[in-house]
């Protein structure tokens, strides 16, 4: 799955109308309404916010009152064709106060949406868990030989009266291998969380 490493955005102007293009890294659909109703807040003034959206094989667009097919599709169908398979892509409009007309206006959501998703870093989407193990602080040895056998790393560490550490494992790990490896540690928590890795051309 190809999702977005580093968000892209562009702007133009015709005819004093202002076209704001951003895309944006999301996973859920929950995402979508965080980023759109935070737009909405900072971007008051706005004459409509359409977007799409692509998460797995959930697809929208919507036109937000431009007029129909101008915007929510045009804006999709870019998505399709980057190909982003998850990633929100939004395309502010402020009217100049003078009309544009359906076919000039659809022209400029996809350019603007197109320089978007080009001033943007694309990335393979990719799970991992994130463990957070809780241990004696004489065994803090432990935690390296862990690391070694199961190819987890070493997110965070703190010190106190006890080791607690977080780590970062792309792979699952069972609690048996845990429990064998760490004894005297106690499993506080085990999540597992998409991420995105950039993609790496050959030269």
């Amino acid at each position: 799955m190809i999702g977005v490493y580093s968000s892209g955005k562009s702007e133009l102007t015709l005819d004093r109308s202002r076209f704001i293009g951003s895309l944006f890294p999301i996973q859920t659909l929950e995402e979508v309404k965080l980023v759109l109703t935070e737009l909405k807040k900072t971007q008051p003034s706005a004459a409509h916010i359409p977007f799409s959206y692509i998460i797995a094989d959930q697809l929208y667009g919507d036109d937000d009152g431009e007029p129909s097919g101008t915007a929510g599709l045009p804006l999709l169908n870019l998505l399709k064709r980057a190909p982003i398979d998850c990633g929100l892509l939004v395309v502010i409009r402020y009217f100049g106060g003078r009309k544009l007309g359906s076919k000039r206006l659809r022209e400029c959501f996809i350019q603007a949406g197109e320089m978007a998703i080009n001033n943007s870093i694309l990335g393979e989407v990719g799970e991992r868990f994130l463990i957070h193990l809780v241990g004696p602080i004489e065994e803090m040895g432990h935690i390296h030989r862990f690391c070694m056998e199961t190819g987890a790393t070493i997110q965070n560490i703190t010190y106190n009266n006890k080791i607690d550490a977080q780590l970062i494992s792309n792979s699952f790990i069972s609690g048996d291998v845990i429990k064998r490896l760490m004894n005297r540690w106690t499993l506080e928590d085990v999540q597992k969380e998409r991420f995105v890795r950039p993609i790496k051309f050959e030269e």
